[in-house]
C-alpha cells in the first residue's frame, strides 16, 4: 500500500526526532563515563601511580574528544532539521502562489495576466535563489561539520589536566601530608610519655 505524502513528513519527522533523542542520551551517557576516568586519575595520582593516570586520562581524553563530536553533530543536525523545515515550508508557500495564480487565471480569463505572470515569474525567480542560498549554507555547514570532527579529536592534555582538576588533587595532597605529620608528631608525643 502505498503512503502518502503526508505519511511520509510524519514519519520523517518521526525518525528525525528519534536521533536528536538517541544523540542527546548518548550525550548524557559519557558524562558518568568521564567522571569515572576523572576519578580514577585523581585516584591514580594521589597514590602515584602514574602509569595508570596515564590510562586513565588517555580514556577521559577520548570521552571528552566523543562527547564534543557528539554535541557538535547534535548540534548541527538540529540546524539542518530547522532549515528543512524552513524549505518545506518555503515549498509550500510557492505551491499556493501557483495554485492561486492558476485559479486567478481561470476566473480572469479575458484579463491580460501579462503582468500577473512576471509578478509569478518574479516570485519564482526569488524562491530559486532562496533556495540556492540554502544549498549554499548546507554546503558550508557540512564543511563545518567535517571540520567539527577535526577539531573534536583536539583535546589537549592541559584541557584534560584541567578537567580532572590537579589543582584540587594537589592541595589534598597536601592536606594529606599535613594529617599525617600532625599523626606522627602525636603519636611520638603519646611514645613519650
Amino acid at each position: 500500500m502505498r503512503k502518502s505524502k503526508e505519511d511520509r513528513l510524519v514519519q520523517q519527522r518521526m525518525a528525525v526526532n528519534a536521533t536528536i533523542g538517541k544523540m542527546q542520551q548518548f550525550i548524557a551517557e559519557l558524562e558518568p563515563k568521564k567522571q569515572l576516568f576523572i576519578d580514577k586519575a585523581r585516584q591514580a595520582k594521589k597514590i602515584g601511580a602514574s602509569g595508570q593516570e596515564n590510562s586513565a586520562k588517555a580514556a577521559l581524553k577520548h570521552v571528552v574528544s566523543q562527547q564534543r563530536l557528539a554535541e557538535r553533530m547534535l548540534v548541527n543536525f538540529e540546524i539542518m532539521a530547522n532549515m528543512r523545515d524552513l524549505t518545506e515550508m518555503s515549498g509550500e508557500f510557492l505551491n499556493g502562489l501557483t495554485l492561486m495564480g492558476k485559479e486567478m487565471s481561470k476566473l480572469t480569463s479575458k484579463m491580460n495576466f501579462e503582468s500577473g505572470e512576471k509578478e509569478l515569474s518574479k516570485a519564482m525567480i526569488t524562491a530559486q535563489v532562496h533556495t540556492e542560498k540554502m544549498t549554499q549554507f548546507l554546503d558550508r555547514m557540512s564543511m563545518t561539520v567535517d571540520s567539527g570532527f577535526e577539531e573534536a579529536d583536539s583535546v589537549t592534555d592541559e584541557e584534560i589536566d584541567n578537567i580532572v582538576g590537579y589543582d584540587e588533587t594537589a592541595e589534598r595532597s597536601a592536606l594529606d601530608d599535613e594529617i599525617d605529620r600532625k599523626l606522627n608528631d602525636l603519636e611520638g608525643k603519646i611514645r613519650q610519655r
